[in-house]
């Protein structure tokens, strides 16, 4: 079982992830709404690579929250 500073940090680094996440779901919601005759589709894609990127984030963030309950396990 991980410390409580270790499960601390880890919940609060998906957390970040997560709200990371939801601003950028929101803000292509938006953008295609409101500024779809302004936006051109290069743009479009070009925000989706951001979006897929955050979900890189939350792929990481996950690989670094096994090396602390792995590191955590060790203390044991």
């Amino acid at each position: 079982m991980m410390d409580t500073q270790a499960q601390s940090l880890s919940v609060e680094l998906h957390v970040l992830v997560m709200k990371i996440r939801d601003v950028c779901i929101q803000f292509l919601e938006v953008t295609r709404a409101r500024y779809g005759d302004v936006i051109n589709e290069d743009e479009v894609l070009e925000l989706h690579r951001l979006f897929r990127a955050v979900e890189r984030l939350d792929e990481r963030a996950s690989q670094l929250e096994a090396r602390w309950k792995a590191r955590q396990k060790g203390k044991v």
